[in-house]
């Protein structure tokens, strides 16, 4: 049944990001639809892993262990270029809202500004979360 959740899943998301690509009018409703599938693939795949690992374990449990790794990396890299698509949409919604500030359309904190920052807001909050993890030394960086 996993197996029919990632299909129906993945396939959904890419239809629905198909406009967006395009420009057409009204696809954004469809976008945020399409990032909803996604993360229900990430789930999914993440659940064929673990739910396969004690059926796999029996031939072996290092393939068993391989093969989970491998579906947990799947969803890992995933989850990885939806956070790298809120970076790429942030950016220009950004330079867009700090250009309409430029000419006056509207006061840099205000109303219309604030959403034009949110997914730059979520993509910094989530490196910086990933950075100061546990188990990540970041004493190295500094």
């Amino acid at each position: 049944m996993l197996f029919l959740v990632t299909e129906v899943a993945a396939i959904a998301g890419a239809f629905l990001y198909r406009p967006l690509l395009g420009g057409e009018p009204g696809a954004d409703n469809r976008a945020l639809i399409g990032a909803l599938c996604e993360l229900v693939l990430v789930a999914a795949v993440a659940g064929t892993g673990v739910t396969l690992f004690t059926v796999v374990k029996r031939w072996g449990e290092g393939i068993a262990l391989g093969y989970l790794c491998a579906r947990l990396l799947e969803a890992a890299m995933i989850l990885l270029g939806i956070v790298a698509a809120l970076g790429l949409v942030g950016g220009p919604l950004i330079c867009a809202s700090a250009t309409a500030v430029m000419f006056g359309l509207y006061a840099q904190l205000s109303v219309p500004g604030s959403p034009a920052a949110l997914p730059v807001f979520a993509w910094e909050v989530t490196l910086a979360r990933t950075a100061h993890r546990p188990g990540i030394p970041t004493h190295r960086w500094k």
